[in-house]
């Protein structure tokens, strides 16, 4: 039982241990949740201030386009007003035209009926009455005039905030202007710059022309020189086939020189061994010749004829024995004869293949020269196509310098145009204001004096209902056009 306990109180402690390692991972994992929820949350707040900037972009864009469409209605504004103005400058052109003939006709009225009735005081009367009922319409005519210097004080007004607001376009237009000139020398001096470096670089490029056309020239030098070089091997083994085919024929005769010596060997050495058998042959002649001494000594006492036969085979055997001797000597002497001619033979060899080694030498030594001249060749050839690589790629740099420098040309062409184009602009903005300013002013001028003639028309002239209704309807006509 104690045991039992002592190991479920290590199961215990095991299970306690990975109890806390797993509150350690779980404590980690809620750190990275709070550290992945705080990123969440600062990239939310990015986003958000991300949204917000492009939600105050666009509501920029469309503020400078509504303001670009108001620049644009007022332009077409001011354009009718010009038109109106020109079309009320006419008609108060015609309508004083009109009221001159109209006052002339009445002034001519008027003395008529002064003098068709000087003697109707009635008539006058009816007359002053009349006049004072014009004198009551006058009051109403000075009112609707305060009217229309009130509506022409709100229409200054608002001329003067049209003013004020093509004067900020004006100065927007200025600093854009500003801009768009400092933007322009910008482009300017970058496109100095660059020209420059493309003065630069063609310089450069002339360089490496200059440094190319002079690898050329090495390469054609060296190309010349590997070809004389060729020429030169061509008639070297052209040479060497001569003398090699010279040697080996001297090599033919010469092995056959040495297949006769080597034929005479042979027979000298069969000469010798046959002297050595005549050798053996004397000696045992010799050994035959004692022994027939001692025969001939021990049958001294034999008959004649036994020992004169055996004379003559003594003799025969001596002269074999010299003759032996005489092929011999001769065979000696044509051994040496061949030993000599076979010295001669192999000195003539070794010269022939001592020659044959200097010539294979001074091949090697020319083949290792082309060889060299070929890499040289193939190596200053590769220098002169990295070199046109490089030429090549700095020309298509250099052209699409030029292209951008066009470009960027173009654009400041473009840059100029447009330029001129909000400056041509500006000046008739300021020439449409200045019209209609001095439109303005003219009409009400040209207003004030024709209601100062109907006032000195009312007082100082007969002017019937008909025709003061009518003058009437033309002047508020003329201030409805205004």
């Amino acid at each position: 039982n104690e045991r039992d306990l002592e190991a479920q109180a290590k199961e215990l402690r095991g299970a306690t241990r990975a109890l806390q390692k797993a509150e350690r991972r779980a404590e980690g994992l809620k750190e990275s949740q709070i550290a992945l929820q705080r990123m969440r949350m600062r990239l939310c707040h990015d986003s958000e201030q991300a949204q917000a900037e492009a939600d105050i972009l666009e509501e920029q864009l469309a503020a400078s386009e509504a303001r670009c469409g108001e620049l644009a209605d007022a332009n077409v504004a001011s354009a009718s007003f010009a038109e109106a103005n020109a079309a009320f400058t006419e008609a108060l052109s015609a309508e004083v035209e009109t009221l001159r003939s109209t006052v002339a006709a009445q002034a001519e009225s008027y003395n008529a009926a002064v003098e068709n009735y000087a003697t109707a005081g009635e008539d006058i009367r009816a007359l002053q009455g009349v006049i004072s009922a014009l004198q009551v319409e006058m009051d109403a005519l000075k009112g609707a005039k305060r009217d229309a210097d009130a509506e022409a004080a709100k229409s200054a007004a608002q001329l003067a905030a049209q003013r004020s607001e093509s004067a900020a376009q004006q100065d927007k237009m200025a600093k854009r202007i500003t801009v768009l000139e400092q933007a322009n020398d910008a482009l300017t001096r970058a496109n100095w710059a660059k020209a420059e470096e493309a003065v630069d670089k063609e310089e450069a490029l002339a360089d490496r022309d200059d440094a190319i056309r002079a690898l050329k020239a090495q390469v054609a030098e060296l190309t010349q020189s590997a070809e004389a070089l060729v020429n030169r091997n061509a008639a070297a083994d052209v040479r060497f086939e001569q003398v090699y085919t010279e040697k080996l024929e001297a090599a033919a005769s010469a092995s056959a020189q040495a297949e006769a010596v080597r034929g005479r060997d042979e027979t000298i050495a069969a000469l010798r061994e046959r002297v050595e058998k005549v050798r053996d042959g004397a000696v045992a002649a010799e050994a035959t010749a004692e022994a027939l001494r001692a025969e001939i000594v021990a049958l001294k006492g034999a008959s004649g004829e036994a020992a004169r036969e055996q004379g003559e085979e003594i003799a025969a055997l001596r002269e074999q024995l010299h003759d032996a001797k005489k092929s011999n000597t001769a065979l000696s002497h044509e051994g040496n004869v061949a030993r000599r001619e076979l010295k001669e033979a192999r000195s003539e060899s070794e010269d022939y293949l001592g020659n044959l080694r200097d010539e294979l030498e001074r091949r090697r030594k020319a083949e290792a020269e082309v060889a060299l001249m070929k890499r040289m060749r193939s190596v200053a050839e590769k220098a002169a196509r990295k070199l046109e690589d490089e030429l090549g790629g700095a020309r298509g740099e250099a052209e699409e310098l030029r292209a951008e420098l066009e470009q960027q040309r173009e654009a400041g062409a473009g840059a100029a145009k447009a330029l001129e184009a909000l400056k041509e602009e500006v000046a008739t903005l300021e020439t449409q204001h200045a019209e209609d300013n001095s439109g303005g002013a003219a009409a009400a001028a040209r207003i004030a004096d024709l209601e100062a003639k109907i006032a000195w028309m009312q007082s100082n002239l007969f002017i019937s209902e008909d025709d003061m209704g009518r003058m009437h309807a033309e002047l508020e006509a003329a201030r409805a056009a205004r």
